[in-house]
């Protein structure tokens, strides 16, 4: 919690108790982004409270949900596949492409180990799979995520680009 700011009328407690939630602040914050690699700090949002930096962080990772979900479809595809006995076996790791450049350095180990102290366990289900070499998450810029006008309402010139991406040839004007 953060305490009262102090004022001209704060009292020598409240302004000992400020001093030190100050103090104590800065360290949580020092140490929180030194344990952060450079790539994943540079898609968060600087902030002087520790609270607000770690929101940002864990605001960061929820893109890290759609790549989960997609994880277990992928498994679960790979393993029907294998029940099947269509193929011998699957020799590539399922690719999952994500815009989230940040989840992207997570997930494939490109962090510092600290980082993952602060996320949630499932956040981690993906990297394990990463490390396994069951899957393969690829960064895709914004612009070039085709699954987007299936996912999201979107201007019509930027789905019309989309769907054309997509290999549609028909006008849609």
């Amino acid at each position: 919690m953060i305490p009262p700011a102090l004022t001209a009328e704060s009292i020598q407690e409240h302004k000992r108790v400020y001093e030190q939630w100050e103090r104590s602040n800065r360290m949580s914050l020092m140490i929180i982004k030194n344990s952060i690699s450079v790539a994943i700090r540079g898609a968060i949002p600087d902030s002087d409270n520790e609270k607000t930096y770690l929101d940002s962080v864990e605001e960061q990772f929820k893109g890290t949900s759609k790549a989960h979900a997609s994880t277990y479809h992928g498994m679960l595809l790979m393993n029907l596949i294998k029940g099947l006995k269509i193929v011998h076996s699957i020799s590539r790791p399922l690719k999952i492409y994500c815009d989230n450049s940040a989840a992207v350095s997570f997930s494939n180990g490109n962090s510092s180990s600290g980082a993952g102290l602060y996320l949630d366990t499932k956040f981690l289900f993906v990297r394990e799979r990463v490390e396994e070499n069951n899957l393969s998450i690829e960064y895709i810029s914004t612009h070039d995520m085709l699954a987007d006008p299936m996912t999201k309402g979107l201007p019509p010139k930027n789905f019309q680009e989309h769907v054309l991406r997509m290999g549609f040839s028909r006008d849609l004007t």
